[in-house]
Order: C-alpha cells, then structure tokens, then sequence
C-alpha cells in the first residue's frame, strides 16, 4: 500500500516543489551571510506549516470515512474535481494579472528584504509564506484525500503527507545546499537562478495551474462517472 499511496503523492509533490516566488526567497536568504542556516530555518518554517496542514487533511478525511463510505468518497473525487477546475481557473487570472515587469512587483520587492530578519522571523515567515501560498494549500487537501481514499490507513497516509511536504521543500534548500557546496560560484549561480525565476514566474505558474489542475481533473472523472 505504500507505494500506491507513494504514487499518490508524487506528481503534486514535484508541482508543489516548483513555487518560483518561494525559491526566490530561499535564494535572497541564501546569498546573506550566513546563508545556509537562514535558507534551513525557512524551509523547516514551510515544512512544518504543510506537514500540519497534510496532518489535519488526513485525520478529517479519515473522520468523514472517504475511504469506506461509497457516498463520501465520490465526495472527496468531486473535491478533487472542484480543485482542478480552480486551478485551472488560477491559470487564466495569473495570465489575466501577469505583470509588465517582474522584477518592480512588490511581491519581489517585499522578498529581498528576508535577509535582513532574525532566525526565528525567518522561521514564522516560511510559515507564512507556506502558508498563503495559492497553489499548494488547496492541492494538499485534494492530495490527502486522495491518499485517504486509497485505504491504506492512517500511518501511510501520514507518511505520504509527510513525504509530500518534503518534496514541496526541497527546491528550498537547494540554494543552501549549492553556497555549502560551491561558495565560490553560488553567488553566480543563485544570481541567475534568481533572474530566470523572476523573470518566468508568469509562465511557470500558468503551465503548474494547467498540468496539476487537468491532472486532478482526469484523475477525478474516471470514478465519478464510472
């Protein structure tokens, strides 16, 4: 059962991990000095607010019997459909709202100035940051019922979140991991990872919006309409 519950998990989790304004942040804090420790306590912050959030899908779901009660579980595939539509909905207003310059948005402008926290603000705000983020928060609610809906159980659809939840995170602390393993060329390389990010973020969220929408789409009509 785990690896059902594995495969559950999987595509979100790498749509989740591609947050181009959260990586942003993770590289800002990662060209500061002291840059690793900062980019580690950020992404525990973001860690810790969606393994909580993953906890309290699973147990909720798991309460409402989606797993076992065939009327609530075409509940949880009519979740799943809703939050692709939305998704797919998000997809256009970020086309709609696309900025004329990536780089003067205030989100951006808001970002550089991480550095200058202390740890434990730096901790609450990838709590935040995890937290108000528009595209995984809906999606780890229709990935834990989805995992719930597999009857693997409590523990494994635990794991599974918790599994989720790291995949999410680990585009964060790559640019702590790259200043421990080239200080000498992590200025070059975060600088230009920082400029491609900015600059595409319209368009990386736009293809993130459609693929993770229609994938919970194609995922949930199958079993409603079977």
């Amino acid at each position: 059962m785990f690896w059902t519950v594995l495969g559950e998990v999987l595509t979100p989790g790498l749509g989740a991990a591609l947050s181009p304004m959260l990586i942003v942040a993770a590289i800002v804090l990662g060209s500061a000095p002291s840059g690793p420790r900062k980019v580690f306590t950020f992404s525990t912050g973001v860690f810790v607010v969606m393994a909580v959030i993953g906890m309290l899908v699973v147990l909720g779901a798991d309460k409402a019997e989606v797993a076992t009660v065939p009327s609530r579980s075409e509940g949880g595939h009519i979740l799943g459909l809703i939050v692709g539509i939305l998704l797919c909905g998000m997809a256009w207003l970020t086309y709609k709202n696309r900025p004329t310059n990536s780089e003067d948005s205030s989100s951006v402008k808001r970002l550089t100035s991480l550095d200058a926290l202390p740890y434990p603000r730096i901790f609450v705000m990838g709590m935040v940051l995890g937290l108000v983020n528009v595209k995984n928060i809906p999606l780890e609610i229709s990935v834990g019922t989805n995992v719930v809906q597999t009857g693997a159980g409590v523990p494994l659809s635990l794991i599974g979140m918790l599994v989720f939840s790291a995949m999410a995170c680990s585009t964060l602390v790559t640019p702590g991991v790259i200043v421990l393993a080239a200080p000498e060329k992590s200025t070059r390389i975060l600088g230009h990872a920082r400029k491609v990010l900015i600059a595409n973020n319209t368009a990386i969220m736009i293809v993130l919006y459609l693929m993770l929408g229609t994938n919970l789409i194609s995922k949930s009509l199958g079993p409603l309409f079977a």
